[in-house]
Parts: C-alpha cells; sequence; structure tokens
C-alpha cells in the first residue's frame, strides 16, 4: 500500500486528505487497521519504491529521518545535491541504489552514471557527511541496516565532534 501511496502523492494523483478518507470508508473490512495506521507514513517526497520501502524499515527501526534532503554545494555555489535521506541529527546520508541505475545491461548509461555517483559522494564527504548505500536486499536484513546506519553515526560523531 505505501508504495501506491507513494506514488500517487508524488504524481498530483491524491492526496493526504484522500488517503485518510479512503481508509475511514472501509469500515471494519480486513486490514483498515493497518492502512489508517499507515496514512501519516505516506510521503510523495520518496521517489521510488526502495526510498518507500527504505523510510519503512527506517520506522520500524526507529530511526527519524529526513527524505529528499538538500545539500547546498560548496564546489558549485547556488546548486544542491537531494540525498534520498538524511538521519535526523547528525550527518549521515542515506541513499538507494535501485539496480537500474548502475546496471549496464538496463541502462546505457550506468557507466556515466557510477562515475557521476562518485564525484557526488565524494563532494558530500569533503562536506563532512558520511554516506550509507543500501540496496533492496540490504532491506530484507533490517539488522544490517541497523548495523550499517550506527557504524555510520559513530563515524559521523567522530568526524564532526
Amino acid at each position: 500500500m505505501l508504495v501506491v501511496a507513494d506514488h500517487r502523492l508524488r504524481s498530483g494523483l491524491t492526496t493526504r486528505e484522500s488517503l485518510a478518507a479512503a481508509a475511514r470508508s472501509l469500515g471494519g473490512q480486513r486490514g483498515v487497521t493497518r492502512a489508517k495506521a499507515a496514512v501519516p507514513w505516506c510521503d510523495g517526497r520518496h521517489q521510488t519504491p526502495g526510498e518507500t520501502l527504505t523510510a519503512h524499515i527506517f520506522r520500524s527501526l526507529g530511526y527519524a529521518f529526513t527524505p529528499q534532503f538538500e545539500v547546498a554545494r560548496q564546489e558549485r555555489p547556488g546548486r544542491v545535491f537531494h540525498a534520498d535521506f538524511r538521519i535526523h541529527d547528525s550527518f549521515v546520508l542515506v541513499e538507494f541504489d535501485g539496480k537500474v541505475k548502475y546496471d549496464p545491461g538496463s541502462n546505457p548509461d550506468a557507466a556515466r552514471a557510477n562515475f557521476d555517483e562518485k564525484l557526488r559522494e565524494d563532494e558530500l564527504r569533503r562536506l563532512g557527511y558520511v554516506v550509507v548505500r543500501l540496496t533492496r536486499a540490504d532491506l530484507a536484513r533490517p539488522a544490517l541496516v541497523r548495523a550499517r546506519i550506527e557504524a555510520a553515526l559513530a563515524d559521523s560523531r567522530r568526524l564532526t565532534g
């Protein structure tokens, strides 16, 4: 439900109020309690199903975060990067990496995407950020996600402390 709701919000096809009204209209139907509980989690800033699923994992692990966090670029003033997520009160950014963007079999521009991403991440590091990269396979292992986030938080505290 979250993936579809986020897509519809991002596309302007619905509003959070409409989602809440639809959940309320289901009355005593099976699953309505979960649907109602999920409405506050729906967020059109999640640009891909992977980002929606990452946000869900973060919530289940107790992390507060900002999706599509804007980072002002130092090397190109007036320009910004958008990180998929920033863990609140930290310099930890999280990127969900889908296969299509970096797979030469699916994307003829994959080599360029990889190189651009390397340059972007280098600049983010120079700005003091620690970047965590997650894939769909990682999301199936919440303990691994927690370990990576906690390690990044520790690294971030060392760098900015």
